[in-house]
């Protein structure tokens, strides 16, 4: 489970990225993506594992566990954190793809569009309300 949650939290980012990189349309929602992933590594780190740990070192303090195995768990954990950040790098590429068409069922048709578009390319209804926002003796 460790590992696992590992995997998600260090691929988050960077598949967000690289899923901008993929789709330029929708850069913005794919990076906007990465709290999402990050969110669920987040609830199963809190949710699963760190309880398990705390709940160990307090049988440790009471003396219910010896030291050794807590030593033993610590390391366990210790490595497959660094087992789940090394396999991150193998599925960047495959979460960056699954990433892209998520984002183009998230986005709003459009949006990107507008915002990536020269003032002289966008339809004069933008144009006037991107003008506005100007500050005065600007445009």
């Amino acid at each position: 489970m460790n590992t696992a949650a590992m995997v998600v939290w260090s691929v988050g980012v960077s598949a967000a990225l690289y899923a901008g990189y993929l789709r330029p349309e929708l850069r913005v929602t794919a990076s906007q993506m990465s709290a999402v992933v990050n969110g669920i590594a987040t609830i199963l780190m809190f949710a699963f594992i760190d309880p398990y740990l705390s709940l160990m070192t307090d049988d440790v303090a009471a003396g219910k566990v010896e030291e050794s195995y807590f030593r033993r768990s610590v390391v366990w954990l210790t490595g497959s954190r660094l087992v789940g950040t090394v396999l991150a790098q193998v599925i960047l590429v495959p979460a960056a793809f699954w990433a892209s068409p998520s984002a183009s069922g998230c986005d709003h048709p459009g949006r990107e569009r507008s915002a990536s578009l020269s003032p002289a390319a966008r339809s004069p209804a933008e144009a006037g309300h991107y003008a506005s926002l100007l500050p005065s003796g600007s445009s």
